[in-house]
């Protein structure tokens, strides 16, 4: 399930364009500081990430899809454990 959500996000990531809050943290990567009050500071890493990545639209979106598909993966186990 959570191979086919991730697929999924593979297959359609590059089909639009950025939204102006993606925009606003791709820039916050290329500019770490701890003090961003809107947002934690692994976001902006994880953005620093994707402008070594070559800052395409897909590596702006690599990230929110892997932990969108672990977090999947992750209810599923957790329903799965609790008979749900």
């Amino acid at each position: 399930m959570g191979v086919s959500k991730l697929l999924i996000h593979f297959a359609t990531n590059t089909i639009y364009g950025l939204h102006r809050d993606e925009f606003l943290y791709f820039e916050m990567g290329k500019h770490l500081d701890w003090g961003y009050m809107e947002i934690s500071p692994a976001l902006p890493v994880l953005a620093k990430i994707a402008h070594w990545l070559g800052g395409s639209v897909f590596a702006i979106r690599l990230f929110p899809a892997l932990i969108g598909s672990l977090k999947l993966v992750l209810c599923c186990l957790l329903a799965k454990e609790l008979s749900g």
